[in-house]
């Protein structure tokens, strides 16, 4: 079955069971919006970046297409994160 979540270009963070709160807390803080929680052990954090949402995952259960196929760290998705936030409003076109 397909939902909207589905359709969703997202970084797949991969976070473990130890680090996952902290991150959310820190996406929370910059302004993105939980969608949903599956409960239990996640360990991975699905952020949509452009409409700054984030859904936790658990294997089997995805928000959207994985950009680039794989999970990334909390490191390299804040480093993109930043880059992102460095041009957001700039226009190159």
């Amino acid at each position: 079955m397909t939902n909207n979540y589905d359709l969703y270009p997202c970084f797949v963070v991969y976070t473990g069971d130890d680090l996952r709160w902290e991150f959310q807390d820190w996406l929370e803080g910059e302004g993105f919006i939980p969608k949903r929680s599956h409960g239990g052990s996640q360990l991975w954090i699905h952020v949509y970046l452009e409409e700054r949402m984030y859904l936790g995952g658990k294997l089997g259960i995805s928000f959207g297409h994985a950009i680039g196929d794989h999970a990334i760290s909390i490191d390299d998705f804040k480093t993109i994160y930043y880059i992102y936030e460095k041009y957001l409003g700039t226009s190159f076109m």
